[in-house]
């Protein structure tokens, strides 16, 4: 008895299957099951529920929040999206429009082992192996690396606060004096200011000034003696001094 019961049911289960996947006088087909070829749902998938959130809603526990994406995976603890490949493969994320399928992506490339970001279908900014990061750059030379858009930006970084005034940048720790070191072409130090010990400029002027002033403009020259600007100081910096 037990046995055609059974029965029974599994053919119940298999017509309502067909029934589900072909559309027969008129029926809509909302749910298509195949061992060969797509399978797809025409509304929202839920696993681990049966009221998904979103289209496809991946369910282990209550976060406490309701979500409002396509793709919906939910925890009441530590949740990852874990992607695995071959050695040397990328792995990531990418975003598209109709115009470009990648304009931005994040990737993790296996071979190099660095982290690229992506905006406007070039890597903007990278994470090295060793942590360095670079900004403009891909392939950083010290823990923060920025690079200028084209050679002709002088403005590399800037430091903006817009409600105060009181705009810097700190360097120093418990145990070492901040320092500033400027590099001509050839990497050699030209100017080195520090909060201990003393600073010191190799060659070339230093210029105190407004860089709107005309003249009178405090300046050292490379000799090491103090002298002022005879003519108006350009947005580099420069002035004749004497």
């Amino acid at each position: 008895m037990k046995t055609k019961t059974i029965q029974k049911t599994g053919i119940i289960i298999l017509f309502l299957l067909i029934l589900s996947t072909f559309a027969i006088a008129g029926i809509p087909t909302y749910t298509k099951l195949s061992s060969a070829g797509s399978s797809w749902f025409k509304d929202s998938l839920g696993i681990g529920t049966d009221s998904p959130s979103s289209q496809l809603h991946m369910y282990s526990g209550a976060s406490g929040i309701t979500g409002n994406g396509r793709l919906i995976i939910e925890d009441d603890t530590d949740v990852f999206i874990n992607l695995l490949s071959d050695a040397g493969r990328d792995q990531g994320i990418r975003f598209g429009d109709n115009a470009d399928n990648d304009a931005g992506y994040i990737s993790y490339n296996h071979s190099s082992n660095n982290m690229n970001f992506g905006v406007n279908t070039a890597t903007r900014l990278i994470i090295a192996s060793d942590g360095d990061v670079g900004i403009g750059n891909t392939a950083p030379r010290n823990s923060l690396d920025v690079q200028a858009k084209t050679t002709s930006t002088i403005n590399t970084i800037t430091v903006s606060n817009p409600t105060h005034n009181n705009d810097y940048i700190q360097m120093g720790s418990s145990t070492d004096a901040g320092a500033i070191r400027f590099l001509d072409n050839t990497s050699s130090i030209k100017v080195f200011i520090t909060a201990g010990g003393n600073s010191f400029i190799n060659g070339g002027e230093l210029k105190i000034a407004s860089v709107s002033g005309s003249g009178k403009a405090v300046c050292v020259k490379s000799d090491g003696n103090l002298g002022t600007c005879t003519d108006a100081v350009s947005a580099s910096g420069v002035c004749t001094c004497a």
